[in-house]
């Protein structure tokens, strides 16, 4: 029984060592294009803000579909850059529970237009943690709106909780969504992984490098036709 355990956490190393060089290798190469990418998209951006200001308003709707559909490619740029490990990001001591506060009217926004009703469970008292504030933001919203869109008008619970223990705190999102299956739960961290018809399959694959930058762990508990949790420790300095 040793040895399989044994032969078991190998296999489970090899299998995150492999991701974190994929993952690394993307954000290496989108570090080297996406200043190429960017630079003649602002320069589109801008003219097109030109056009659309001087044009008749029969033809803004147009204008800006296209402007979103480059916001859109910028934001895909920005999440490719999420994913190295690597990547350099400053932390300082932070409240994990004002960091979701400050976030949660936005959260709100958008669950409202999909008639979610969002909760937070939050513990009393918070220990400050070394926390990237914007990263920390973006995993959270990132988790939200993928609870969402597994979610349909009977499944409209979402929550969010923080746990504090001895050596670690924890957040936790808990929706009532669809879930997952099983035969997907071992991927659904990988870049490009995705299973909705419109889906870059970075947006969970960018989470988990804002975890691992923070020195955490994920949990993912799931259940097909009951809902996911998302379990996050961060260990107590």
């Amino acid at each position: 029984m040793a040895f399989y355990q044994d032969i078991t956490e190998v296999e489970k190393l090899r299998k995150q060592l492999a991701r974190l060089d994929r993952l690394n290798l993307i954000g290496e190469m989108a570090a080297g294009v996406a200043h190429e990418i960017r630079n003649p998209m602002t320069v589109v951006m801008g003219y097109l803000q030109m056009l659309s200001a001087r044009s008749d308003t029969s033809r803004k709707d147009k204008y800006d579909i296209i402007m979103e559909e480059l916001n859109r490619i910028n934001s895909i740029v920005t999440d490719f850059l999420s994913l190295a490990k690597n990547k350099l990001v400053e932390k300082e001591a932070n409240n994990l529970n004002d960091i979701i506060q400050s976030i949660y009217p936005l959260i709100s926004a958008d669950a409202m237009k999909n008639n979610i009703d969002v909760q937070l469970d939050l513990a009393s008292e918070m220990p400050e943690l070394l926390l990237n504030e914007k990263e920390i933001k973006q995993l959270i919203l990132n988790l939200s709106r993928n609870a969402f869109e597994a979610m349909t008008a009977k499944q409209n619970r979402f929550c969010i909780t923080t746990r504090v223990y001895t050596d670690r705190i924890e957040l936790i999102t808990t929706d009532n969504g669809c879930g997952i299956e099983p035969q997907y739960l071992e991927k659904i961290f990988d870049p490009f992984f995705t299973t909705k018809d419109n889906g870059t399959g970075l947006g969970l694959a960018v989470c988990l490098s804002i975890i691992e930058r923070h020195q955490g762990t994920v949990e993912i508990q799931s259940e097909v036709g009951k809902g996911t949790s998302v379990i996050i420790s961060f260990m107590r300095p």
